[in-house]
């Protein structure tokens, strides 16, 4: 509930366009994990197609999702971010109904390829679009408000495809997502306004962007698809190949373009490059989180896929609704305080797994407080870290630091989730013997987000 008092300070057309905004990120994330439990599906449909193969479903996603958020930031601070947030709705609708299409894998994979396209464009464009409208003292609450309703569509997904699974097949879940876009599509008509960058010093860097892309995509696919594929498959080998030697070459194109794909000069500035960072580690635990609890309670509990969906949805209950509260408090007490104190909490969350998780069933005293302090927690921390990185930056600048945001936040997520299934990886799938590997895990996430509070205690910049 939004106090009547910030009401009256903000035009009711900027609330409407930002719940519109919002729902165009949580329509983008909620992509990023509505197949988690259907790959099982998709293999009966298409018999004799390898895991492996089907595994590429959600691979492309995410490596096409980080590859192009830069160059969707970059576009909609330039272009126009009504543009890039419109295109990224109708390339969401269009790749929906091609999924759900789909009469091969390899179609499917495509696909997805698009759809991947589509979220990018959204999620950098629709937070910029809106902030204009917000007067500065509420940019903290705006932020936290969208930022909230990522993390939702991506957590709830998991929860909602398990009941559709149960009552239709996989292709639903592709298919309900064109409707919803369409809906997002027609309600923005009347409240978004155009909105970008009012300076640019020429063109953008055509052979850097291309560059810059490429690097991105095979640092996401060597290291979130490693341990999947293998440190020493070709595949692996040539994309870590192909990043090392692409990275140091876009940046150094970048620092000394006048219009670069991403700015490094911006990402220069403490509060930008603390955030980010922070940020970072966080996500190590926040992403790895929602694919280890699942495997925990089905490998080690030994419960269904639909009980799975249900003991999930407190999570995205606590993250949305303290991310809520989370940009009230920052605005009124700063996000330095804010984020200080909140980033205490989510390695208590995992260390709370590291003690009680074990073979002995009992939701709510072993698995739902882990999962609630780490979701609370991160709604605490993770969103006024956002809102602290585009406090620092001028409004021409906005969309390409929400994507350099994100971009480094699915970096991240990849690390801790390849890094999850490595320690998992080792020892037995199930049974008593495998419960020290989960463990470990536990403790790789705890040190992972305990990073981002020694980043934010010691380089965040302090609340003027």
């Amino acid at each position: 509930m939004i106090p009547a008092a910030e009401l009256e300070d903000v035009p009711s057309r900027a609330w409407v366009a930002l719940g519109v905004s919002a729902a165009g990120y949580m329509l983008g994330t909620w992509n990023s994990t509505s197949t988690n439990l259907a790959f099982d599906s998709i293999g009966e449909t298409f018999a004799g197609v390898p895991a492996t193969t089907i595994g590429w479903v959600a691979t492309v996603f995410f490596i096409g999702l980080g590859a192009l958020l830069p160059l969707s930031g970059r576009l909609a601070d330039r272009e126009g971010r009504l543009k890039v947030f419109r295109a990224g709705l109708i390339i969401t609708l269009i790749s929906a109904l091609l999924s759900a299409a789909a009469p091969n894998v390899w179609f499917l994979i495509a696909a997805r390829f698009l759809q991947a396209a589509g979220g990018a464009a959204i999620i950098p464009s629709s937070l910029a679009l809106v902030l204009p409208l917000f007067p500065k003292h509420k940019h903290a609450t705006a932020v936290t408000t969208w930022a909230a309703t990522g993390p939702l569509g991506a957590a709830l997904a998991p929860a909602l495809s398990a009941v559709v699974l149960s009552v239709a097949g996989w292709r639903s879940l592709f298919f309900i997502t064109a409707p919803a876009a369409a809906v997002v599509l027609l309600a923005g008509l009347p409240v978004l306004a155009e909105s970008k960058a009012e300076h640019t010093s020429g063109p953008l860097d055509i052979f850097g962007t291309i560059i810059g892309t490429v690097a991105v995509a095979a640092t996401v696919l060597a290291v979130g698809q490693g341990a999947h594929f293998g440190w020493g498959s070709p595949v692996i080998v040539g994309a870590a190949v192909t990043a090392l030697v692409l990275v140091p070459l876009f940046v150094s194109r970048s620092l000394h373009h006048p219009e670069p794909l991403v700015n490094f000069e911006l990402l220069k500035i403490r509060s930008v490059w603390s955030a980010n960072l922070a940020n970072a580690f966080l996500t190590i635990g926040g992403l790895s989180s929602w694919l280890i609890y699942p495997l925990f309670l089905q490998n080690i509990w030994h419960w269904e896929v639909q009980q799975v969906g249900l003991a999930l949805t407190l999570g995205p209950i606590f993250a949305g609704g303290s991310s809520l509260v989370s940009g009230r408090l920052a605005d009124h007490f700063g996000v330095a305080r804010m984020v200080r104190i909140a980033s205490l909490i989510p390695p208590i969350g995992m260390l709370w797994a590291f003690f009680m998780l074990t073979e002995d069933v009992n939701y709510w005293l072993r698995f739902a407080p882990s999962m609630v302090l780490f979701a609370a927690g991160w709604g605490f921390t993770a969103p006024p870290l956002n809102s602290g990185a585009l406090s620092g930056v001028p409004q021409d600048h906005w969309a390409q630091i929400n994507a350099s945001f994100n971009t480094l936040r699915n970096i991240a997520g990849a690390l801790g989730i390849a890094t999850a299934l490595a320690i998992l990886s080792v020892g037995p799938e199930t049974g008593p013997e495998a419960l020290i590997y989960y463990d470990r895990t536990w403790l790789f996430f705890a040190a992972g987000t305990f990073g981002c509070t020694i980043v934010v205690w010691l380089f965040y910049p302090r609340d003027r």
